[in-house]
């Protein structure tokens, strides 16, 4: 765990985010600093986490054992968190959330050479799930965000048996409709994607095609315009890592996997200057984990860790339940 720095006296901090905080009347120095949080009720790994009501819902993910892991929610009123049952009819689905309550999964691990199509929508609300149009292209770990507009985009993917594809799947879900967008400028998976104040997906990190490099690669969608442009890659290759979009117009690339370990590394993109800016890491290495944001705290949630060298007949993995929260001032 990281010492945090000394706290100062702020008086303009409104209730709830004093209640989150645990810090009454107090807040962090102009920094980045992180603690441990309360941890989730099952380990897992490769899920997602979103904002929703005031609360973090932690989606998907498998737990140690292989299983599929329920949904978890917490509630910074009370510090804790609760298992909601698992809704979703496929196991690998990935994820994107909107601010009318819904969470939609898409597609699956790969059954023999055949690649999942479905998509469900799971209202937070009422507890209700329905099946809606299937995805055009089926494809296992691509990568996901969500525009302001109730659009969801999947990105990438590897295909069965042995293809990884660039393809762009734009879904509106006003009009339950798909339509295919241009597509990345780069084949890979295993990479991530957020979406910027701006309104623009930056999309980062990954595996190359061909599975023979690990990449450092941003590359940003304009989805009013239909293009991509390629930008400053970041310092660190990796994949399997989170991105998130913080105050400022700002992008955290977190964690993720490097030369076999998992990377406690956070870098921070300008998109106006088109630089990176390494900033203060989370306690914990970790790839295939979770990131979400509440006001200027960060979320990282389960994922892999590696707490040894990698030794030949045992990969020395665990999957973890530890919950890491930051909080984020915006560089000048």
């Amino acid at each position: 765990m990281s010492t945090l720095p000394a706290a100062r006296l702020k008086t303009t901090t409104v209730d709830w985010q004093k209640i989150i905080r645990g810090m009454d009347m107090f807040e962090l120095p102009d920094d980045f600093g992180w603690t441990q949080m309360s941890p989730l009720i099952q380990e897992r790994s490769s899920c997602s986490a979103f904002t929703l009501d005031g609360r973090i819902w932690v989606v998907g993910g498998k737990r140690g054992n292989g299983d599929d892991a329920d949904m978890e929610v917490f509630d910074p009123l009370s510090g804790l968190w609760t298992l909601v049952k698992n809704p979703f009819s496929c196991s690998g689905q990935v994820f994107a959330a909107l601010d009318n309550g819904r969470i939609y999964a898409f597609g699956g691990d790969p059954i023999g050479m055949k690649m999942p199509t479905s998509v469900e929508e799971y209202d937070i609300h009422t507890g209700g799930l329905r099946k809606l149009t299937p995805m055009p292209v089926g494809c296992w770990h691509p990568a996901v965000a969500a525009t302001a507009d109730g659009r969801i985009y999947l990105m990438g993917g590897y295909v069965a048996p042995a293809s990884t594809i660039d393809t762009v799947q734009e879904y509106n879900t006003l009009t339950d409709k798909w339509t295919l967008r241009r597509s990345m400028l780069s084949r890979r998976f295993d990479f991530a994607a957020a979406t910027g104040a701006d309104g623009k997906i930056y999309a980062a990190g990954g595996v190359r095609h061909d599975g023979s490099e690990t990449m450092a690669a941003l590359e940003i969608f304009n989805p009013i315009t239909n293009s991509w442009v390629t930008r400053a890659p970041m310092p660190t290759p990796r994949r399997c890592l989170a991105l998130a979009a913080v105050a400022g117009n700002r992008i955290l690339a977190i964690g993720g996997l490097h030369s076999c370990s998992g990377v406690n590394i956070v870098e921070e993109y300008d998109p106006e200057r088109n630089t990176w800016t390494a900033t203060t890491p989370m306690p914990t290495g970790r790839w295939s984990l979770a990131s979400a944001v509440m006001g200027n705290m960060v979320f990282v949630a389960g994922g892999y860790h590696r707490p040894g060298a990698c030794i030949p007949g045992n990969p020395n993995v665990v999957t973890l339940c530890c919950v890491e929260k930051g909080i984020f001032e915006p560089t000048p």
